[in-house]
């Protein structure tokens, strides 16, 4: 028997450039790789949908905004709206208040300015007076720079005033003006 070390080589020299992971190794990497990307898309996906959710939520936010602004702006114009500018006395000299409302509904809207904060425990009242008796409303106090915006309701009795007034009161409100006068109407349009 004659034996021949040519085949037997080949097959040792076979083996030992073989690896048994040699094609695994390749598959493994591409596939954490492509593993890795599926990943980061999927975050991406996620972040997008974030931000379009948060995108979304803005905008119905400010087209809120928008249609109340546009309901302010008819109510304003409507010939059923008066005006009424308040200045300030000698207490708040450079105060001023703006209400518009109208007469047939009550519905009134206050814009107030350079109304300087009112001390604790306090809040500026409304008096719409008419026949000679004061009829209160509501309370209010401006943001740190003086400033706000108010809804407020006359009443059917008050409607028909032509004199309106702003009292420095107690924080909750009263019935009759008890306080100093800081605001009066000088017009009524």
């Amino acid at each position: 028997m004659s034996f021949s070390a040519e085949p037997q080589k080949a097959r040792i020299l076979e083996s030992a450039t073989s690896s048994p992971t040699k094609g695994k190794t390749s598959g493994t990497l591409s596939g954490t790789i492509g593993a890795l990307g599926g990943l980061a898309a999927a975050a991406a996906v996620i972040a997008l949908t974030m931000y379009a959710s948060g995108l979304a939520a803005r905008v119905r936010a400010i087209e809120t905004q928008l249609a109340a602004e546009r309901e302010v702006a008819r109510f304003l114009a409507s010939p059923d709206t008066a005006t009424i500018l308040l200045a300030g006395t000698e207490q708040a000299s450079k105060a001023r208040l703006k209400i518009a409302y109208d007469r047939r509904t009550g519905r009134a809207l206050l814009f107030g300015y350079e109304v300087p904060p009112a001390p604790e425990g306090k809040g500026y009242q409304l008096w719409f007076i008419a026949g000679g008796k004061p009829l209160p409303g509501l309370v209010f106090e401006p943001d740190v720079t003086g400033r706000g915006r108010w809804s407020e309701e006359v009443p059917p009795e008050g409607r028909g005033a032509s004199v309106f007034a702003v009292t420095l009161e107690p924080a909750d409100g009263v019935t009759t003006p008890t306080g100093p006068m800081i605001l009066k109407s000088v017009s009524l349009s």
